[in-house]
């Protein structure tokens, strides 16, 4: 049977597992440093549909271009750890800006319903909608932006490329961000938008915050790193509460696996 444009897996389960599954469309690429790709392309006149289970919470993507789940063969007992989807919204003509915007903000607020919540970065301030929108835009600091606020147009027009948004779900992560083909910034025109989400779980997530040669130990080596940027957003917050700036104190901060 030959198999449709759609594909449905887990995060975690095997690799091979998945491939076997979608013979036909899973491409497997072995890369010399021990990490395996898994890769199925769709053409932008039939583009896919990719459902993900991670834990409780799912992520549903359509209009899907491009979709690569990677396996560190270091750790393939995890199984597949990080998963990329890209979705191609444009038209054949392009879509407009307000357009663009209001569907990622529709994705965005269809993650919340199933349980996905926003994710500050931990060295970053504890901001909230459009004050951590400023900080951004002012501070030129790296963070991601509140789900929950949708810019105005114009805001939207200002936002650079692979601006994130973060959220973090049963034992997951999962980063979605947007890519612009033009730079004109015209509020009536048309342009090409991507929109990418990156999903990981929590291991993988909070194993990225060691050195990379010291993977392998990064239980014991995790806190130390924690620290240095608790320490580095109470900076931070302490600076932006001296100008009257918010501080959702109220924020807990991801727990890492055991």
């Amino acid at each position: 049977m030959k198999q449709g444009n759609k594909v449905e897996f887990n995060l975690r389960e095997s690799g091979d597992t998945f491939k076997s599954r979608y013979s036909e469309l899973v491409k497997a690429l072995r890369q010399p440093v021990g990490v395996t790709f898994y890769n199925v392309q769709w053409p932008s006149g039939k583009k896919g549909a990719v459902k993900i289970n991670a834990g409780s919470t799912t992520l549903e993507v359509d209009n899907v271009l491009h979709l690569s789940a990677a396996q560190d063969e270091a750790f393939q007992n995890e199984g597949i750890a990080t998963i990329n989807v890209i979705s191609g919204i444009s038209g054949p003509n392009g879509i407009s800006h307000l357009g663009a915007r209001d569907y990622l903000f529709s994705a965005l607020a269809k993650l919340r319903k199933a349980g996905w919540a926003p994710t500050i970065p931990f060295g970053a301030p504890r901001l909230r909608g459009r004050e951590m929108l400023m900080y951004k835009a002012e501070s030129g600091k790296f963070t991601t932006l509140d789900a929950d606020y949708v810019p105005t147009l114009d805001e939207w027009l200002q936002l650079e490329d692979l601006t994130i948004w973060e959220l973090h779900g049963d034992r997951a992560f999962l980063k979605v961000s947007f890519k612009r083909q033009s730079k004109s910034g015209d509020p009536a025109g048309l342009d090409i938008y991507l929109i990418t989400y990156e999903l990981t779980s929590d291991v993988n997530y909070f194993r990225g915050f060691v050195d990379p040669l010291h993977r392998g130990e990064w239980k014991t080596l995790l806190q130390a790193e924690l620290d240095e940027l608790a320490v580095k957003r109470k900076n931070i917050e302490r600076q932006l509460s001296i100008r009257g700036v918010h501080i959702d104190t109220g924020y807990k901060d991801p727990v890492a696996p055991e």
